[in-house]
């Protein structure tokens, strides 16, 4: 039979305390049972011998009968020997009886008369003989029947059985809340688990937060669930970027075969247009051949995530270079789109700007990517400022826009990761890549006018110097 653990830990906990109550009845009647039959007639003949202690009272039945009144219990009184017994309240068969008994010198015991088992005990008192009224020494006997004890060990089970009934309902007011603190985080889990099942790793991480402390193995249980989800959720990423990354191979390929042959076909025209003397120096066209080197750099790119492969275009072509004038020459290729956004873009750089080594081309495509991210977050007739600033042994360029901000907690240079409509999600994931193989650092701020992205490259001393 299948029951809750709720069900379980009451049955439990009822059973032991109604046993253990129970057993310990048993023992405290059994106990107090034997206490009393040695006690009570020890301490009640005692009582009896003290009270007629010094008084000369007289041997006879009718005394015997009136102490049997006074303590509910059967009297005999003996002179010098227990078998000389002069007096009791007892039918003369049963004194008869107890004479036979208690002959010699006993003092105390337990003898059965008739039907019925007695406890006796006595006491030394001084009599007055009825027939010479003589003060003369005595014994003192008094019996007590055993259904008097039976009637005690009664009464004591009676005790006990009203003790028993609110200590199961203690109980059982005690499992129900030992189960709800178990059972409560356990049913969270199965609930969480269920979420699981539906294919949705990370819809019961909210619920975690609101779990009710419970027993340290509970607690322990959850923190190694919470991990597994943890683990879970990201080899679920992981899967899905590998899923997305795929699907992004077969495309990237097919664009990259069409794109790459009319790109050489309209460099080598423009190589050619150049070699007149009249457009050798025309820095349109020079434009044009830096654009054309930037797309295939960014195909390069998409053959390179296409492939698997994490360093995508790794090769290097390092050149001094200052971080400024690629700036400028970026906007160059983006003032059409800038006097459309009636936007203004600025370049502050310090006078003494120290060049670095870096790939021009892999540069520009980077902040290419974060000017137009800018251009497109930034609400008309405000301004865009491009800072090249020195820190330390590293050269930061920063953009800093006017838009709306980035949410902190958003992986935003994570691939297929992007905030606009019809945005792909790999501008960001590019610019890491490219900046990581320079050596640098990428990231992001919020700042009181928008965001502002970022990104460091080391400075060669070699080239500063040069």
């Amino acid at each position: 039979m299948s029951m809750s653990i709720r069900v379980r830990t009451i049955l439990a906990l009822n059973i032991y305390v109604i046993g253990l109550a129970l057993v310990m009845g048993w023992i405290a009647k059994e106990t107090a049972g034997h206490l009393v039959e040695e006690r009570y007639v020890r301490e009640m003949v005692g009582s009896a011998a003290g009270f007629l202690k010094g008084q000369r009272f007289p041997r006879s039945d009718s005394m015997m009968r009136h102490l049997h009144a006074l303590y509910n219990a059967e009297w005999a009184a003996a002179e010098n020997t227990a078998d000389n017994i002069v007096a009791s309240s007892l039918s003369p068969e049963l004194t008869a009886t107890f004479a036979a008994h208690v002959s010699g010198d006993a003092t105390g015991g337990t003898v059965t008369l008739g039907d019925e088992r007695y406890r006796f005990d006595s006491a030394d008192v001084m009599t007055t003989n009825v027939q010479t009224g003589e003060p003369e020494p005595g014994r003192l006997y008094m019996l007590v029947p055993d259904a008097q004890f039976r009637q005690a060990r009664t009464r004591a089970q009676a005790r006990v059985a009203q003790v028993i009934l609110p200590a199961a309902l203690t109980a059982t007011v005690v499992a129900v809340l030992l189960s709800v603190s178990i059972t409560r985080p356990i049913r969270l889990l199965a609930a969480e688990m269920d979420h699981l099942s539906d294919g949705d790793v990370m819809a019961a991480r909210p619920e975690r937060t609101r779990r009710p402390p419970g027993p340290r193995e509970v607690r322990q249980l959850a923190e190694s669930f919470d991990r597994m989800l943890d683990h879970l959720g990201q080899a679920r990423r992981q899967m899905l970027r590998s899923e997305q990354l795929a699907t992004l191979g077969k495309v990237a390929l097919g664009v990259a075969h069409e794109l790459r042959n009319p790109l050489s076909g309209i460099k080598m025209n423009i190589r050619v247009l150049k070699d007149r003397d009249m457009l050798a120096d025309d820095p349109g066209l020079a434009a044009i051949l830096r654009e054309i080197d930037r797309m295939t750099l960014y195909l390069d790119e998409l053959m390179g995530l296409a492939s698997g492969r994490q360093d995508a275009a790794g090769h290097l072509t390092r050149e001094p270079a200052q971080l400024s004038d690629l700036a400028r020459g970026v906007l160059t290729i983006l003032a059409g789109r800038v006097r459309h956004a009636t936007l203004e873009v600025r370049v502050d750089a310090p006078s003494d700007e120290p060049v670095v080594g870096v790939d021009e081309n892999q540069i520009r495509q980077t902040m290419m990517n974060l000017l137009v991210n800018a251009i497109e977050a930034s609400p008309p007739h405000s301004t865009i400022v491009v800072s090249i600033e020195r820190h330390g042994n590293r050269l930061r360029c920063r953009v800093v826009d006017t838009g709306p901000g980035v949410a902190q907690d958003e992986e935003v240079f994570d691939a297929f990761v992007t905030g606009k409509p019809n945005g792909v999600g790999l501008g960001l994931y590019i610019c890491r890549q490219i900046i990581s193989r320079h050596g640098g650092e990428i990231g992001f701020e919020n700042t009181e006018t928008g965001a502002a992205f970022w990104f460091d490259l080391p400075v060669d001393d070699d080239s500063e110097e040069a």
